[in-house]
């Protein structure tokens, strides 16, 4: 355990690291699949997280970080969420048919910090011609 940081295991952190990664509300079925964890742990870390005011229930049953973490939680959060572990995660949610229920901008953020510039581009390049086709240019991300 790094100093000054919760006794949480492993899949408890990774759950926190998902979280991360999205940067938007998730439910928890999806953090569930990408993360599996016995029900006593993930009833903890949803106990413990929202205790500790780091998880917020947004609706429901979907779950997000709270915007305040202090600095050595949000550091440990952005290191397991490098590239490689960004790619797996984008993988998983493509084999687990959970791709399209996620938002466009959050598909070209985790895109974009796996290193996917390619796919991030006709994504892009997709949402682009969606927005125009239904008249509404100020949706483009550039």
């Amino acid at each position: 355990m790094e100093r000054g940081l919760p006794n949480f295991s492993e899949p408890q952190w990774r759950f926190l690291s998902v979280l991360e990664a999205f940067r938007e509300p998730l439910h928890i079925d999806v953090v569930g699949a990408l993360v599996p964890m016995e029900p006593g742990s993930l009833l903890e870390i949803l106990q413990r997280g929202e205790k500790l005011g780091w998880l917020i229930k947004s609706d429901g049953y979907s779950f997000r970080l709270a915007p305040d973490l202090p600095p050595a939680v949000m550091k440990k959060l952005e290191r397991a969420n490098d590239p490689d572990t960004l790619a797996g995660i984008l993988g998983q949610l493509k084999n687990l048919s959970l791709w399209d229920k996620l938002s466009p901008d959050t598909l070209v953020h985790l895109l974009s910090a796996a290193g996917k510039d390619g796919e991030t581009a006709r994504l892009r390049i997709e949402l682009a011609h969606k927005a125009l086709k239904n008249g509404k240019p100020e949706l483009i991300i550039i």
